[in-house]
């Protein structure tokens, strides 16, 4: 009997511990936090997909993002945009560095995580494993829901 009031305890704790969590949220246990993901569906194969996502740097030091990575994909790389005169522009973004206490918006329009050379069609309603990776060798891994092709970000 004891036995089992333990188990229930345990289970309660965990589910009020993950209740909070958005779905695809991620934690991982330092302070460093994802939170609202999400990709927009791939047209086809040849072509590439986009996920956004924020990242939630609660420590009480900077962190540097480093890379992301996906099954799904063969190549993934983080992208901003830039106006270059009056001409919008998409290009590489490097380590991404986060202050203590802030964070950082994946968005249309802005820095995005581009997954290119798939390895399987993307299409609304999938989920997709994301692997965010920082400079202390720490990696978070994400479960990303797809959203349709011309998707604004999850309803809210």
């Amino acid at each position: 009997m004891r036995g089992l009031i333990g188990l229930v305890a345990v289970l309660i704790v965990a589910g009020a511990m993950t209740a909070s969590w958005a779905p695809g949220a991620a934690l991982a246990g330092d302070g460093l936090r994802v939170e609202k993901p999400w990709a927009r569906a791939a047209i086809n194969m040849t072509r590439p997909a986009a996920a956004y996502l924020t990242v939630i740097n609660g420590t009480g030091k900077q962190v540097t993002l480093t890379g992301v990575s996906s099954p799904e994909a063969g190549m993934t790389m983080i992208h901003k945009m830039v106006m270059d005169g009056d001409v919008m522009k998409m290009e590489p973004a490097g380590k991404i560095v986060i202050a203590a206490g802030k964070r950082f918006v994946f968005k249309p329009g802005g820095y995005h995580i581009m997954l290119m050379h798939l390895k399987q069609p993307i299409k609304e309603g999938d989920t997709l494993d994301l692997s965010v990776k920082f400079s202390s060798g720490k990696a978070m891994e994400v479960k990303v829901p797809v959203l349709a092709t011309a998707a604004t970000g999850p309803k809210p």
